[in-house]
């Protein structure tokens, strides 16, 4: 339950941050929120990464790098 957790705060903590810096009166405060949201969104990452972990413990860096080919390719040939 506690990777739901992180990665629900993850989400609502970077929209939360992200609201506050685009009604920020200045852009000192809104670097901080933007600062803030960036923190949170990478802590609702954290939940994701681990998931490789868990698949297969042994391998799992290669497991890592083909999800990641896996996410590029669309990117690439989206471009083109």
């Amino acid at each position: 339950h506690v990777r739901k957790v992180v990665h629900v705060a993850g989400a609502l903590g970077n929209a939360f941050f992200l609201q506050l810096a685009a009604r920020s009166s200045t852009s000192a405060s809104a670097a901080v929120w933007i600062s803030l949201g960036a923190f949170m969104g990478r802590m609702q990452n954290a939940g994701y990464w681990v998931n490789m972990v868990d698949i297969c413990p042994e391998t799992a860096a290669t497991i890592m790098g083909m999800s990641n080919t896996m996410g590029t390719i669309p990117g690439i040939v989206g471009q083109t």
